[in-house]
């Protein structure tokens, strides 16, 4: 079957990474005691996979950023309804490890059907290790997922000026031993997880990052979106240190016909 949609890795990203990797010293890859890279700033970098073990207490809910189903309005309700059709596993194994909180359905997804990027939060819920860059100016997340990097500045901008992406504008600052990530100006056509919660491009997404133990990096989330769901919600996601783990690349390579896509 001929792809219907191609992406190719630009050699400018594997550059950017390789030149991130060569000027970050200290990396936390040994399983030792969390150690700021500076007084005052958590040490969160390092190679991380999806948490298979509960972290203070709490298990990642599959491939959802929630146990929880927010409250939703009309408009998100009809969207996510379809989304979830017929997806709680009949097979029992998989039913045990994801519960009802399985992925959504492929072709309704915009990002498998149209190889289209993921948005800032989904790909921390996908089967795929990430890495984490601190420098004095921004963060970086690079997602094995998709081949996809994120930003998160550190030099006071504010989002004032910017405009509307895949990826969202994301700005932070350190409190104490948290990273806060402030993130808008998200296209609506990405999910926020992989189960397929959906959002407008209203949404205000609020990150805290910690590392409770050597091991684990705990995500909290906030999210708030007035046309999609009727008060703020939290969620919460944690990986587990991978130590001496390299990034493979992870393309959308789509080989999917007409057939499949949304309205086809």
């Amino acid at each position: 079957m001929t792809p219907s949609f191609h992406r190719r890795a630009l050699s400018l990203t594997f550059a950017t990474v390789t030149a991130l990797s060569m000027c970050v010293t200290g990396s936390a890859q040994t399983p030792q005691k969390a150690e700021a890279g500076k007084a005052g700033t958590p040490d969160l970098t390092a190679t991380w996979g999806i948490g298979k073990k509960s972290v203070e207490g709490y298990s990642n809910p599959g491939y959802s950023l929630t146990n929880v189903e927010p409250e939703m309005t009309p408009w998100a309700l009809e969207k996510y309804k379809k989304i979830r059709e017929g997806t709680i596993p009949k097979d029992p194994a998989r039913l045990k490890r994801v519960g009802m909180w399985d992925r959504g359905r492929e072709n309704l997804d915009p990002s498998e059907i149209h190889c289209l990027p993921w948005g800032p939060t989904r790909l921390f819920t996908f089967d795929h290790p990430l890495e984490i860059i601190q420098t004095a100016s921004a963060v970086y997340i690079l997602f094995e997922g998709d081949h996809a990097v994120r930003r998160i500045y550190m030099d006071g901008r504010t989002h004032q000026g910017m405009y509307e992406t895949y990826m969202g504008h994301s700005i932070g600052k350190y409190e104490g031993d948290t990273l806060i990530a402030d993130t808008t100006l998200v296209n609506e056509l990405t999910w926020l997880d992989t189960v397929g919660h959906v959002h407008s491009n209203q949404v205000h997404i609020v990150e805290r990052f910690r590392r409770p133990d050597a091991n684990s990096l705990v995500i909290d989330f906030t999210i708030e979106d007035p046309k999609a769901y009727t008060k703020p919600w939290t969620g919460t996601f944690n990986v587990h240190l991978l130590p001496d783990t390299d990034l493979l690349e992870n393309a959308c390579e789509n080989s999917r016909g007409t057939e499949h896509m949304v309205g086809k």
